[in-house]
C-alpha cells in the first residue's frame, strides 16, 4: 500500500513540474525494485539522444570543413577567367540575390610560348599565372567559371528532316564539324520550333585545345563551374526576347556573328577582320568598319535566305577601339550593354569589361544558363555543386523536428550530460594549456601567407613594369632610327626641279647616294642649292662626286656649256630629325599612321621626362 503510495506520489510531482531535477536523489531514496524499469526507460532515452548528438556533430564537420562553406553574407564569391586573342582577365565576382557585384579585375597579357593560338602550350605556367591571382586575392576554394573567346567554337543546327536517320545523327553532325573529326569535341541541345519541327543545336570546339585548358583547371584545385563560351547564354536569353536576333561580337582580329531563332536555329560565322586595323581618333576611320560589318550582314542574311531581323546587338572586346562611349551606333545596332546595366556593380566606371560582365551576369543570375557545359564531358573534376550550397540551413528540417522533440528531455534530465560536459571541459582546458604552440605555427602561417601575398604582388608588378618597358623600347625605333624612308622620299621629291632625270638612288641608315642627267648646268646648280636646304639631308657632309658632260667633252666652252647635257653623281650623310620634327613634316605629308606611333613615344616621352 505504501509503495503504491510513493509511486502516485512520484508520478504526481513529475507530472506537475516542467523541469525534472535531482532525479538521483529520488531515486536513491526509494529502494524499490519497481522502479528498475523507470531507469532502464531513461538509459534507453539517453542512448537516443547522445546518438542525435553524435549525428549533429557529424553533420556540422561535414558541412563546415569537407564542403568548405562558400556562402557568406547573403553572398556566394566565383572566379571569372576569360581568354581571348591572347588575354586573359580574371575577376573576383560576389552573386547576389538579384545581381553581381565585380570586386577586381586583372587583364594579363600571356605570351605566345605560354599559351598559342588557341592551345595551352606551357600548362605549368599558365596555372602558376591563375595561382598567384588568386593567392593575391585570397580566392583559394572559391569556385571557377571559364570563358573562352568566341573563336573557339563554331555553333550550327540541324533540323530533323537533315538527320532522316536517328542511327546517323552523331555521324552527321560530326562530319559537319570545321575540325578535323578526330579532334572535333561538341555539345548538343535539342529544341522544339513548332508542333511541326525540332532542332538540335550543336556546338563544336577543337577536343585538344579543351582538354589542355582542363589541364590548367585541374592543377589550380580550385572547384569548376563551367568551361564554355559566355555569348551562348546571352543567345538563349536573347531567343526568349524576341523571334529573331543577330548579335555581333567585336574583337580586335576578328569578328562573330550569331543568328538566333527562338527555338530554331543557332548558327555563328567568323569574319577574317577585327576592330585593331580601324582604331583611330578620326570618326569616319572607325565608321569603316561598321560599313564592312553592315555589308558582311546583309551577305550572311542572304546565304540563310533571311531578310527582317527584330534586333542586331553588338558587343565584344574590341568594340572599345571603334566606338566611343557617348557617340550614336550606326546601322540601326543596338549596344548589349543596356541589356544588362542594371545586373552587375563595378566601380570603376570607365572599364572596357562590360562585354565580359554581360556574359557573367546571365550565366549566374539565371537559372539553367549551364547547358554547354564541357566540363560534362569528364569525369573526376571538383565540379561545384550550386544545390549544396544554396541551402540556407545546414540541417534539414526533419532533423530540426527531431531535435525539438527530444530538447525538453535532454534539459530536464541535467544527469545525462552533466558529466558529459564536465569531461568537454576538462578536455578543452587541457588543449588550451597545451595549444600554444600551435597558435604560434597558426601565427606564422598568417605571416607566411602575407609575405608570400606579397611576394607575388612584386612579382606581378615587376611583370607589368618589364612589358612596359619593352612597350618603350619597341616605340623608340621610330625615334632612334635616323632613316626615315618615307620622309627623305618626299624631301627629294620637293628638291628635284624640272629637267632632272635621276638613274640610280642608293640610301640606308646613315648615308645616300644620288645618280642624275640634267638638261643643263643650270638646273644642276638649282637642284645643288635645293639639295642643300633639305631638312634631312647634312649640307656640311654633301659631296659631288661626278660632274661630266654628256655631249662631246671636247667641243665644250663657255657658249655652249649651258646647253649641254650633264651627268651628276652626289653623296652625304642623313640628319637625324627630332621627334617633334619627324611629327610635323609627316602631318605635312599626310602620314597619319606614322604620325599617330610617333605621338605615342611623344606621350610616353613626355611621362618619362616630366618632373
Amino acid at each position: 500500500m505504501n509503495l503504491k503510495k510513493n509511486y502516485k506520489i512520484i508520478y504526481k510531482y513529475f507530472k506537475n513540474k516542467k523541469n525534472i531535477f535531482i532525479l538521483e536523489n529520488i531515486l536513491t531514496e526509494i529502494k524499490n525494485k519497481k522502479f528498475e524499469n523507470l531507469r532502464n526507460k531513461i538509459n534507453l532515452k539517453y542512448l537516443e539522444i547522445s546518438k542525435i548528438k553524435i549525428n549533429l556533430k557529424k553533420i556540422i564537420k561535414e558541412y563546415f570543413f569537407d564542403k568548405k562553406i562558400l556562402k557568406s553574407n547573403n553572398f556566394v564569391k566565383f572566379i571569372g577567367i576569360y581568354f581571348s586573342e591572347n588575354n586573359l582577365i580574371i575577376s573576383n565576382i560576389q552573386k547576389r540575390e538579384k545581381n553581381l557585384e565585380i570586386k577586381k579585375s586583372v587583364q594579363i597579357e600571356i605570351p605566345g610560348d605560354i599559351v598559342g593560338e588557341y592551345k595551352v602550350e606551357d600548362v605549368e605556367g599558365l596555372s602558376k599565372i591563375i595561382e598567384d591571382i588568386i593567392s593575391i586575392y585570397n580566392l583559394q576554394n572559391i569556385p571557377i567559371i571559364l570563358f573562352l573567346g568566341s573563336a573557339f567554337f563554331k555553333c550550327d543546327t540541324f533540323s530533323k528532316d537533315s538527320i532522316l536517320i536517328a542511327e546517323d545523327k552523331l555521324k552527321i553532325i560530326s562530319s559537319k564539324s570545321p575540325f578535323l573529326q578526330k579532334d572535333t569535341q561538341f555539345l548538343i541541345k535539342e529544341v522544339e520550333g513548332d508542333k511541326y519541327s525540332n532542332y538540335t543545336r550543336v556546338i563544336y570546339s577543337n577536343k585538344e585545345i579543351i582538354e589542355s585548358w582542363i589541364q590548367v583547371l585541374t592543377k589550380i584545385n580550385n572547384p569548376l563551374v563551367t568551361l564554355t563560351n559566355g555569348i551562348l547564354p546571352i543567345l538563349e536569353f536573347l531567343s526568349n526576347k524576341n523571334n529573331l536576333n543577330l548579335l555581333i561580337e567585336v574583337n580586335s582580329f576578328n569578328t562573330t556573328i550569331y543568328y538566333i531563332k527562338e527555338n530554331c536555329e543557332l548558327i555563328s560565322y567568323n569574319l577574317p577582320y577585327g576592330s585593331k586595323i580601324y582604331a583611330s581618333d578620326k570618326i569616319g576611320v572607325r565608321s569603316q568598319y561598321f560599313k564592312r560589318l553592315d555589308k558582311s550582314i546583309k551577305d550572311t542574311l542572304k546565304k540563310i535566305n533571311q531578310i527582317k531581323i527584330s534586333e542586331v546587338y553588338i558587343t565584344g572586346a574590341g568594340l572599345s577601339k571603334v566606338y566611343f562611349s557617348g557617340e550614336k551606333l550606326p546601322f540601326n545596332f543596338k549596344l548589349l550593354d543596356i541589356e544588362f546595366i542594371d545586373k552587375y556593380f563595378y566601380q570603376n566606371k570607365e572599364n572596357n569589361f562590360n562585354y565580359l560582365f554581360n556574359q557573367y551576369s546571365q550565366t549566374l543570375l539565371s537559372k539553367n544558363n549551364y547547358f554547354y557545359n564541357f566540363l560534362e564531358q569528364y569525369e573526376n573534376l571538383n565540379i561545384w555543386d550550386q544545390q549544396k550550397t544554396n541551402k540556407n540551413n545546414i540541417l534539414d528540417e526533419n532533423l530540426f523536428n527531431k531535435f525539438k522533440k527530444n530538447f525538453f528531455l535532454l534539459k530536464k534530465e541535467k544527469i545525462i550530460y552533466y558529466p558529459s560536459l564536465s569531461i568537454i571541459g576538462l578536455t578543452v582546458l587541457t588543449w588550451i594549456f597545451s595549444s600554444i604552440n600551435i597558435f604560434n605555427v597558426i601565427w606564422l602561417k598568417e605571416n607566411h601567407d602575407r609575405y608570400r601575398a606579397n611576394t607575388n604582388k612584386l612579382q606581378m608588378t615587376v611583370q607589368s613594369l618589364n612589358s612596359n618597358i619593352n612597350k618603350v623600347v619597341n616605340h623608340s625605333k621610330f625615334y632612334t632610327s635616323s632613316l626615315d624612308g618615307f620622309l627623305f622620299g618626299k624631301f627629294l621629291e620637293a628638291s628635284v626641279p624640272e629637267g632632272i632625270q635621276i638613274t640610280k638612288l642608293a640610301v640606308n641608315k646613315d648615308i645616300f647616294s644620288i645618280s642624275l642627267n640634267s638638261r643643263n648646268l643650270e638646273i644642276v646648280n638649282q637642284f645643288i642649292t635645293l639639295i642643300r636646304s633639305n631638312p634631312i639631308i647634312n649640307e656640311s657632309q654633301l659631296k659631288i662626286t661626278t660632274v661630266n658632260s654628256i655631249e662631246n667633252q671636247k667641243v665644250i666652252n663657255s657658249s655652249t656649256i649651258s646647253k649641254n647635257k650633264f651627268y651628276l653623281a652626289i653623296s652625304g650623310k642623313l640628319n637625324n630629325l627630332s621627334l617633334d620634327n619627324r611629327i610635323k613634316s609627316n602631318i605635312n605629308f599626310d602620314n597619319n599612321g606614322k604620325v599617330y606611333k610617333l605621338n605615342i613615344f611623344a606621350k610616353i616621352r613626355n611621362i618619362i621626362t616630366e618632373k
